[in-house]
C-alpha cells in the first residue's frame, strides 16, 4: 500500500498538470489508494526535494493500463524516459497480453511525447457524468413518496436507508418494463457469473474476466451488483465511490435480456439513488459503443473528458 505522504503528493502533482494543462488524468485512485504490498506498480521520481514524475500500472485481467504526469517545471529533462525505464521491464509485466499507454485526448504533451514511442492508436473513450438538472428520471420521482408534508421521522428513515444501500438489495420501483427488477450485491460464488457478463458483452477474455472480477469484489470502495429480472441474473452494474463521486463501471446486460427497457430503467434508478445520497454520477464509455452511448445521453449524461488509449509494442 502506498503511503499517507506518497499518495498526497501524488495527488498534489496531478492537480498541478491539470490546472497546467487543463486536462483530466485517468489515475485510477480507487485502485491506487489500495495497492497491494507486493506489487510494484508505482514509479515515481523526485527532484528539489519534491515528486515531479509519476507512473502508474493498472492491472485489468491480464492487459495493463499505464498512465503518467511530469511536473510542467521539469518536462524535457528525460524524466519520464528515466520512469518508463523502470516501470517497463517491472516482473509483473512478463505475462501481460497488451500493455495500454493512456492519456487525455486534449494532452499536447503527451501525443508529442508518444511519438517517440513503439505505441499506436488503439481507441477513445468518453467519461461522462449526468448532472441532476439534466437528469431523465422523472419516470422514477412518479413511483416515489410525493408527500411534501412527509415526518421528520421518515426523512431520518430515508437516510439511514441511503447510508446502507450499497451493502443491501435494492428493489426497483418502476412499471416501464415487464419485469420485477432487483439489486442484489454480488458474492464470491457469483465470480463466474460477473465474467461471464464480462466475456459476452466486453470481448474480454475468460481468464481476464476472471482475475478483474476476483479484483473487484476485494475492492472496499466498490460494490458489484446482480441485476435481478423476475428473480433471474439478467445484468450486472458495479459502483464505485470515491469522496463525492459515484462512479458505474462494468454495466452490462445479457444479449437476451436486451432492448427489453431493462437496462435504461436500472440507469435510472441507480443514477437518482446516487443523488439523493450527495453524490456526482460517472461513468465510462467507449466511443466505439454509439447505443450505449445514445442510452446515457437520453438520460441526462453528458461527455466531460475524452481518454485515449495506445497499444505499446516490444
Amino acid at each position: 500500500m502506498l503511503s499517507p505522504k506518497l499518495l498526497e503528493d501524488i495527488e498534489a502533482l496531478q492537480k498541478i498538470v491539470e490546472d497546467h494543462d487543463q486536462v483530466t488524468l485517468k489515475l485510477n485512485w480507487d485502485m491506487l489508494r489500495h495497492r497491494n504490498e507486493e506489487e510494484n506498480l508505482d514509479f515515481v521520481y523526485h527532484k528539489d526535494g519534491m515528486l515531479v514524475g509519476f507512473v502508474g500500472l493498472y492491472g485489468f485481467g491480464t492487459a495493463y493500463e499505464l498512465c503518467g504526469m511530469v511536473h510542467p517545471d521539469y518536462r524535457r529533462q528525460g524524466i519520464m524516459t528515466t520512469i518508463l525505464m523502470e516501470a517497463l521491464p517491472t516482473t509483473t509485466l512478463q505475462n501481460y497480453s497488451q500493455l495500454l499507454f493512456n492519456a487525455p485526448a486534449e494532452s499536447a504533451s503527451a501525443k508529442l511525447f508518444f511519438e517517440q514511442l513503439p505505441l499506436t492508436y488503439h481507441f477513445s473513450e468518453y467519461q461522462m457524468k449526468c448532472n441532476p438538472a439534466d437528469a431523465n428520471v422523472k419516470s422514477l420521482e412518479q413511483h416515489e413518496s410525493q408527500d411534501k408534508h412527509e415526518t421528520q421521522d421518515k426523512h431520518e428513515t430515508h437516510e439511514k436507508q441511503c447510508e446502507s444501500a450499497l451493502t443491501q438489495e435494492i428493489d426497483i420501483p418502476l412499471a416501464e418494463t415487464a419485469y420485477t427488477l432487483k439489486l442484489q450485491p454480488a458474492q464470491p460464488k457469483d465470480r463466474s457469473i460477473l465474467a461471464e457478463l464480462d466475456v459476452l458483452c466486453f470481448d474480454l477474455s475468460e481468464e481476464d474476466a476472471r482475475i478483474y472480477n476476483d479484483d473487484v469484489l476485494d475492492d472496499p470502495d466498490s460494490v458489484s451488483y446482480l441485476i435481478l429480472a423476475n428473480e433471474i441474473v439478467a445484468g450486472k452494474i458495479r459502483i464505485t465511490q470515491l469522496a463525492k463521486e459515484s462512479w458505474i463501471y462494468g454495466f452490462a446486460i445479457y444479449p437476451n435480456f436486451q432492448k427489453r427497457g431493462i437496462g435504461r430503467s436500472i440507469l435510472q434508478h441507480v443514477t437518482h439513488y446516487e443523488f439523493t445520497r450527495g453524490q456526482s454520477v460517472h461513468l465510462e464509455v467507449a466511443l466505439s459503443n454509439p447505443g450505449a452511448i445514445k442510452l446515457y445521453q437520453s438520460i441526462g449524461y453528458h461527455t466531460t473528458n475524452v481518454q485515449d488509449y495506445y497499444r505499446y509494442h516490444l
